[in-house]
């Protein structure tokens, strides 16, 4: 058996080790479907509000409040449907239409507790900072581009998103 030219007879086998994802978890879900996910999450969110406020400038009467009232009482709707689908399957309203979910690197199911306050809160409260806390969200959301393509709250829940 003849080696390349160049190639030590005696070395040791090499491999390219990647981190596993299990079959029942499927692919790694791509930078745009993640984006877009974000997008449709916080859309639903914070659509209302934002609706709310707009109409809260064209109109000088009470009825702003119930109209603010209803935009409140909307966003809470979707805040407690996206955490039970969290909690269920890993997917919130917008990874459910998109088609993505989370887990855990290993390609367990990830859990309320991971997904909710590590993936979420954590981030959100480090966001208020004043200065560092903006800092700290670039930084969170630029991290997909690594090539794992996991955010730091991905690295403190010890997720990833996947084709579900």
């Amino acid at each position: 058996m003849q080696d390349p030219i160049g190639a030590n007879p005696y070395a040791a086998p090499a491999a390219r080790v990647e981190q596993p994802v299990s079959a029942s978890s499927g692919e790694r879900s791509s930078r745009a479907a993640r984006l877009g996910a974000a997008v449709l999450d916080n859309t639903l969110l914070l659509g209302p509000v934002f609706l709310a406020w707009f109409f809260n400038g064209m109109m000088v009467t009470d009825a702003i409040v119930g109209i603010l009232g209803a935009a409140a009482v909307v966003s809470a709707v979707v805040l407690v449907i996206d955490v039970v689908l969290l909690h269920r399957h890993g997917q919130t309203l917008g990874k459910r239409w998109i088609g993505i979910r989370i887990v855990r690197v290993d390609g367990s199911r990830a859990g309320l507790g991971r997904t909710f306050l590590l993936r979420m809160l954590l981030p959100g409260v480090i966001g208020l900072l004043p200065v560092a806390g903006q800092l700290f969200l670039l930084v969170d959301a630029l991290a997909i581009f690594g090539e794992g393509r996991r955010c730091l709250h991905d690295h403190f829940a010890d997720t990833i998103v996947v084709d579900a």
